[in-house]
């Protein structure tokens, strides 16, 4: 089990992790794990349930497209979110990701400071997603845990049946 929340980046040619989305991460706590081997992302995937998995995009990394598709077919793997980060936006590029799995496509359309709001947006909504009992689609023990800790946080009388 993973003891400290980590995201994946992914690129082909082996490239370090963008300036900005490092300082996206800095000061958030969470480990981050580079790789150029898609079997690597696909066992980390499996062993650890990433907060993220990050894909080098463009024209140059047709393997980060075939490692979303594959991670998003499988059932177990499909609930960790991909974002892809491009060098240049184009719709032809945006729909072969989306049509792909990918959640989210950070392109230097967007500037710093969206980019940076897209992922945490990003974070949020897997969070959320996965705080819901799959069967019922209630929320589940971590979403109810939360509220509680909200609630006893906020100094107010309440009630937990």
């Amino acid at each position: 089990m993973r003891t400290r929340p980590t995201i994946l980046y992914y690129s082909t040619a082996g490239r370090p992790v963008p300036e900005m989305i490092g300082r996206w991460i800095d000061g958030k706590g969470i480990a981050v794990v580079t790789t150029s081997d898609p079997a690597v992302v696909v066992a980390l995937t499996l062993r650890s349930l990433p907060l993220l998995l990050l894909v080098e995009g463009g024209a140059s990394a047709p393997d980060g497209l075939a490692l979303c598709q594959r991670l998003k077919s499988d059932p177990f793997t499909a609930i960790v979110p991909v974002a892809v980060l491009a060098s240049r936006h184009g719709a032809d590029e945006v729909q072969r990701w989306f049509a792909a799995g990918a959640d989210e496509f950070i392109s230097p359309l967007f500037d710093p400071a969206e980019r940076r709001s897209r992922l945490d947006a990003l974070l949020i909504r897997t969070e959320r997603g996965m705080s819901v009992q799959p069967s019922t689609r209630l929320p589940g023990s971590r979403e109810i845990e939360r509220e509680i800790r909200r609630w006893l946080e906020s100094g107010e009388i309440f009630a937990v049946c």
